[in-house]
């Protein structure tokens, strides 16, 4: 019983907050790569529509839809191959991508996101509610799924678009 407590506990903690180590970049996420003990290696930059970095000495480098994680795995496999003996390379996400509201608010439009965002939050960003809006009637689109009813309590994450439909009575 407690370890499922526990479980549950730790379950809940991580589906309510942005980890960087499961973090899909996408473009518009600024990142910085340091490589230790090599300066002129280490850069930030913001991932670009192609989903693409131009990195010093390797070039083009493909980031989008993988972690930081495996963005440094991949950085790291690179470098070995003709450059350094065995490079320590570490991702950090700077900037996330925004989040956008349209629909009944004040302010429609983009947002920059910030971990532990909620629906609320992202409202007050957008000037709040105008009288015309829905109390209840609020979606969420995620990138790659259908819109889902969301309450203020709810999270919003990066690229997520916030609709706040207009109420009828």
């Amino acid at each position: 019983m407690k370890n499922r407590i526990l479980f549950l506990i730790l379950f809940f903690w991580s589906c309510t907050s942005v980890s960087q180590d499961a973090y899909i970049l996408k473009a518009g996420d600024t990142i910085k790569i340091h490589v230790f003990n090599e300066e002129e290696l280490s850069l930030e930059t913001k991932v670009d529509l192609s989903g693409t970095i131009n990195f010093p000495f390797v070039g083009e480098v493909e980031i989008a839809n993988k972690t930081s994680k495996e963005v440094e795995e991949i950085i790291k496999l690179k470098l070995k191959d003709g450059y350094l003996v065995n490079p320590e390379v570490n991702v950090s996400v700077l900037e996330y991508r925004p989040f956008y509201i349209n629909g009944q608010v004040k302010s429609p439009g983009g947002f920059p996101y910030r971990p532990n965002m909620t629906v609320s939050m992202g409202i007050a960003l957008a000037g709040g509610l105008t009288d015309s809006a829905s109390r209840s009637d609020w979606f969420i689109k995620r990138s790659s799924e259908k819109k889902e009813k969301v309450t203020g309590e709810s999270y919003i994450y990066p690229g997520d678009i916030l609709i706040i439909e207009r109420s009828f009575f």
